[in-house]
């Protein structure tokens, strides 16, 4: 029992030599503009990739500003490196994983942390810094993202 297949593949030979001319490093710069954009909006937004609000931190609360945005490095230390087969988009600031993941400061030696908030000093056992997710990709960055790449391919394929 067989199965046999015969047909003229000059169409899909012409297609598929189309696809050699997508530019697939072009393409995933575009990709890592979307990436970034959609970061930089999450602190905007002040929202994680899944949608949900990040909690208010005591000096966006106090102060009326945003959370993570008091100086805007982090917002805006996001860039992106893409070639043929990758993009990566990140940031270069050693204290993002904190905020992505969340942290608890404890005490080492001392009997309590001590820092100042709002210009009046406080005193903790231990400090803990809520996730505050901006890293990922959202439903709307993946609609993004198709429609980046069907507007790339748009004209190259016959």
């Amino acid at each position: 029992m067989g199965l046999t297949l015969s047909d003229d593949f000059a169409e899909l030979k012409k297609d598929l030599a189309a696809l050699s001319d997508i530019d697939p490093e072009g393409l995933n710069k575009k990709i890592g503009e979307v990436l970034v954009s959609s970061t930089k909006q999450r602190f905007e937004d002040e929202n994680a990739p899944d949608g949900t609000d990040w909690p208010k931190s005591i000096r966006a609360a106090s102060s009326g500003g945003q959370t993570l945005s008091d100086k805007g490095h982090l917002k805006n230390s996001f860039s992106y490196q893409a070639s043929s087969e990758n993009v990566e988009m990140g940031t270069n600031i050693k204290h993002a994983h904190v905020h992505q993941d969340g942290m608890e400061i404890k005490r080492k030696t001392a009997k309590y942390l001590r820092f100042q908030i709002n210009g009046g000093w406080v005193k903790k056992k231990k400090v803990v810094i809520p996730k505050r997710p901006f890293l990922g990709i959202s439903d709307d960055d993946m609609e993004e993202i198709d429609g980046t790449i069907v507007d790339h391919l748009e004209g190259r394929l016959p």
